[in-house]
């Protein structure tokens, strides 16, 4: 069969294995007291593919080429150094614990790990057997890792002017999509590294990380929030919850873009900021550092969301009362609200002449105010059409009875912060923007949806511990 032909099946077990490896070593080495089981290995995951990235980018950099065997050696060697040190330190991981379950309670978690495991082959089926099939993974990122492997080194990639101009002797390479030369160099990265585990830039199964990515970060989701007192049972729906949602499925199952990847490096690092806000414990801090530095690896957007986290992190020890960063979000919410009652009246407003331009930085077209009526659009995606299921009415039901039982206690959270200002961030953009026109067709609105998600899942789960430690202490 061919999908088992042409592939070096050692290295590409190595090239998915060892940095996992490598980033559980980086997170037990800097969680202490705090290491939890689940979470650590879920972490580890998103760790490793960073350590990849920047060991990539320093071997071509000090040795002006790339060599799948010496560098997982030295990923091996320290990542065994970081392990062993670690060791010595002592400890023992926290992992949490299922007795005095009734019957029920476990069918249901069997059930729903079930289905997870039906969910998750049905999608190695679909990964394995359809080639690189996304317009933006093959237009924008792929081309990068396959010249990279074929030429054993990261080749410059730069603007069609200075592609035209550039001399014989220079190795240059230019994309369709002009802008897409100076993307980060994160999602190329990590197919060029199962590339090269594989030992082939042709095979389907180099995409297996974006298969990956969401059960770590289902791993995170579980230990994080059986840390904050949610029983096992609501725990098992809200991690089914984050594995089933469709949209979330397509990007996995259609890999190549870089959507998954930021909306998942935007959660972790929200969730962490979190865990310092309420822990104060200095390994969250370098761990949230380095999940905003996986945002802005991924996509050139994640600059914005990685800044985010780092506000988080500022805002979660600043001695700032609590009540102030509830009444914050309330604040951004109801600009959410008045921004997109705003757009409707669209049709009735004018901007006095030619729009207003922001200019951005780098290869970031400038952006032209104009309100438009995004809130029949957001509507239909979040609760019509069927690409995040139930999410948008569950988030709404969540939040009410959230409220109903604790109050706005509930609110006064960095990673609900994170949430809104995020969002407030989305509506701005394609509500009061150019960015409005691909919006209407619902493809890059969605796409752009996907950062939230992740999060949106988590701060479902935060508020049900709430609500169930309100009933087990009798508060109302």
């Amino acid at each position: 069969m061919a999908l088992f032909e042409d592939i070096s099946w050692m290295g590409l077990a190595v090239a998915v294995l060892l940095p996992w490896l490598a980033g559980v070593a980086v997170v037990r080495a800097v969680s202490g007291s705090q290491w939890n089981l689940y979470a650590g290995l879920g972490l580890g995951f998103f760790v490793g593919q960073i350590v990849v990235i920047v060991l990539l980018l320093a071997w071509d950099w000090l040795f002006s080429g790339l060599s799948f065997w010496p560098i997982a050696g030295a990923l091996a060697g320290g990542s065994a150094v970081l392990l062993g040190a670690t060791l010595l330190m002592g400890g023992s991981p926290r992992v949490s614990r299922m007795q005095a379950l009734s019957w029920p309670v476990r069918l249901l978690m069997l059930a729903l790990m079930g289905l997870v495991l039906w969910r998750f082959g049905t999608m190695v089926q679909e990964l394995a057997l359809r080639p690189l099939f996304a317009w933006d993974a093959w237009m924008n990122w792929a081309p990068k890792a396959v010249v990279w492997f074929y030429h054993g080194e990261l080749t410059p990639f730069v603007l069609p002017p200075a592609w035209l101009v550039a001399g014989p002797e220079q190795e240059v390479y230019s994309l369709g999509n002009w802008r897409a030369s100076g993307y980060p160099p994160g999602v190329p990265l990590v197919m060029l590294w199962a590339m090269l585990g594989a030992d082939t830039a042709d095979h389907t199964l180099v995409f297996l990380p974006w298969l990956f990515a969401p059960a770590a970060f289902a791993l995170v989701l579980w230990g994080q929030l059986r840390s904050f007192g949610l029983g096992p049972a609501l725990a098992m729906i809200v991690v089914y919850a984050s594995l089933s949602l469709p949209f979330l499925n397509i990007h996995t199952m259609l890999p190549g873009y870089a959507d998954l990847w930021l909306a998942l490096y935007f959660a972790l690092g929200a969730m962490l900021a979190e865990r310092w806000q309420r822990l104060g414990q200095p390994g969250d801090v370098v761990l949230a550092l380095a999940m905003a530095a996986g945002c802005s690896l991924m996509k050139t957007p994640g600059i914005v969301f990685g800044g985010l986290i780092v506000l988080a992190l500022i805002l979660g020890r600043s001695g700032i009362p609590p009540r102030w960063l509830g009444r914050s979000v309330m604040v951004v919410a109801a600009g959410v609200i008045v921004m997109l009652l705003g757009g409707l009246t669209a049709t009735h407003v004018s901007m006095g002449g030619a729009p207003w331009a922001l200019p951005l930085p780098g290869f970031l077209p400038e952006l032209r105010i104009q309100p438009e009526p995004l809130l029949p659009i957001l509507f239909s995606s979040l609760f019509v059409a069927s690409n995040w299921h139930l999410l948008g009415p569950v988030f709404l039901l969540t939040a009410a009875v959230a409220l109903r039982v604790r109050g706005t206690v509930i609110l006064e959270s960095v990673g609900v912060l994170s949430l809104v200002v995020a969002a407030a961030l989305l509506v701005f953009v394609f509500g009061y923007t150019q960015y409005f026109e691909e919006a209407r067709n619902l493809v890059t609105l969605n796409r752009t949806l996907v950062y939230l998600v992740p999060l949106s899942v988590y701060v479902m789960g935060v508020w049900l511990a709430a609500c169930q430690y309100a009933g087990q202490t009798g508060d109302a």
